[in-house]
């Protein structure tokens, strides 16, 4: 939870930590997804779906109003603490990704869907990710 607390607080990500700690010591703890450099925590996805149970997918319904067979994944955070780390953090993104996938595949899911990605969209086109809907924050005081 380390990383995600850093990540969010470092880069504004309003909520990310929130939606972590809501799986801590539930079945759902499984939906979070390691990325390791050796032995290290490098990378932190959540996925989610629909009929789990898992209240993320109950905060971020979005995969499942797309259709029954997507999976989603959100919250990516990538450490920038090891210098090595933050030159190979494109690598890190694809193999955290392709684990997202492989896990999706296993639970007999046919889409991925990828939510709250703060720019670089040309690089998951590139993956053969499309865009589906574009959103931005709007706030206005009341």
């Amino acid at each position: 939870m380390e990383i995600v607390e850093r990540d969010s607080r470092e880069k504004d990500n309003m909520g990310w930590y929130d939606q972590y700690a809501k799986l801590e010591g539930t079945m759902n703890i499984e939906d979070i997804v390691l990325g390791l450099e050796g032995r290290t925590i490098v990378a932190v996805a959540l996925t989610y779906v629909k009929n789990t149970g898992s209240p993320v997918f109950e905060d971020l319904p979005w995969a499942g109003t797309i259709s029954d067979n997507v999976g989603g994944v959100t919250c990516i955070c990538i450490s920038d603490q090891n210098p090595s780390v933050a030159k190979g953090r494109d690598a890190i993104m694809l193999r955290l990704l392709d684990s997202c996938v492989h896990r999706f595949a296993q639970q007999g899911f046919k889409k991925m869907f990828i939510d709250a990605m703060k720019g670089r969209d040309e690089g998951f086109q590139s993956m053969g990710f499309q865009k589906w809907a574009r959103y931005r924050e709007v706030w206005r005081d009341v």
